[in-house]
């Protein structure tokens, strides 16, 4: 069934309308369950080596037919039109069982982390991920062990992406979990590290080549764009920008010292080369310099974020203008800004949007 469904839609349709779902999330439960067992009788069970030997067995067929039920789940998932029944007959709640059970798996959790990352696309998913008891603290405990994984913190974090985007209780129930923001924030510094090293290898390329233009070669370009930290850093920066949204959440994050890496991000990385990343770079900073108190490390630069944001309205992304101009009213408050920005033709720059095509960027700018 796996390979029946892994490219073919006629197959996948098929098999859902056979009644696999509720069948496949029965086996899910029972070998969870099994799992339970194990892990109760392993520590009552004297120290005998056969019986040790056993459940050792045991476990590595359960772990392996969940692998195999697990990925059937995920082709399953594509087919948008069941979403629903994977929460009608409770195998999202299975999948996030085995997620929250079997922490140290690498290839299941990743496996159950692309079937829950297509789910979480859904509303009725996502509703259903917020009455599981134990579903955001699951996530943030797999992320923190998991640190060195990217793959699997693609998933987990396009998750939670998708949660937040517009859902004030996923916010605060992440918001919730021990340690959350700090775990999150080192992955978007330890990552942010490795794509501005990068990045200035690039630059120090192009300063070296004979090239008459003296700019970055379509190769050069598409290797940074596709480096190995950037689509991991796009959704970690996502969910930062979805949770800096909250009025409780975003006055503690604008406070972390490794929040500064977003301007790093912004001063260093070229939108041409990572334009995904940082039009949701400079998205969080607006969201972010909302938040006007002493001790916000995104306020406390605002004189430098002005300067590094003005060269966005500027640039041919009309969402990066959008952005920007965004940022440029809540930095308007303060009177060294607006100082700044008169000094330095923002002002003016700011006027001449107002004759945008696109009436967002005219609302932001006016």
């Amino acid at each position: 069934l796996k390979n029946c469904s892994s490219e073919n839609d006629e197959n996948r349709n098929f098999i859902l309308k056979s009644g696999a779902l509720p069948v496949v999330t029965a086996w899910i439960r029972a070998f969870s369950r099994l799992e339970r067992q194990i892990g109760q009788n392993d520590g009552s069970v004297a120290t005998a080596e056969e019986s040790a030997g056993r459940f050792r067995k045991m476990e590595e067929h359960i772990t392996s037919f969940l692998t195999q039920a697990i990925v059937l789940l995920r082709n399953l998932a594509t087919v948008s039109s069941y979403r629903d029944d994977f929460v009608a007959f409770g195998a999202l709640r299975a999948v996030v069982e085995v997620l929250s059970m079997w922490e140290n798996d690498a290839e299941l959790l990743l496996n159950a982390s692309r079937v829950v990352s297509k789910l979480s696309l859904t509303k009725s998913c996502q509703e259903e991920m917020a009455s599981i008891s134990g579903f955001h603290e699951s996530f943030i405990q797999v992320i923190a062990r998991h640190q060195d994984r990217a793959p699997l913190l693609i998933r987990l974090t396009f998750v939670l992406g998708n949660l937040t985007s517009s859902d004030e209780e996923h916010r605060m129930k992440i918001f919730g979990c021990r340690n959350s923001l700090d775990i999150v924030l080192d992955i978007l510094y330890t990552h942010g590290q490795l794509l501005i090293s990068a990045a200035e290898e690039l630059e120090t390329k192009i300063e070296q080549s004979v090239s008459p233009t003296n700019e970055a070669s379509p190769a050069d370009v598409n290797e940074l764009s596709k480096h190995a930290s950037q689509d991991l850093l796009v959704k970690v920066v996502r969910l930062l920008a979805h949770l800096a949204i909250s009025p409780d959440v975003g006055p503690v994050l604008a406070t972390k010292e490794k929040i500064e890496m977003l301007i790093m991000l912004a001063n260093t990385i070229n939108i041409v080369y990572c334009e995904e990343l940082i039009l949701n770079v400079v998205s969080a900073i607006t969201n972010l310099s909302y938040y006007s108190g002493e001790d916000s490390i995104i306020w406390q630069t605002r004189m430098e974020l002005v300067k590094i944001l003005s060269e966005m309205l500027f640039v041919e992304n009309q969402e990066a203008v959008l952005e920007a101009t965004r940022a440029f009213g809540n930095l308007s408050r303060d009177q060294d800004a607006r100082r700044l920005m008169h000094s330095s033709r923002i002002d003016e720059a700011l006027v001449l949007l107002l004759d945008h095509s696109d009436r967002d960027v005219l609302a932001a700018s006016a």
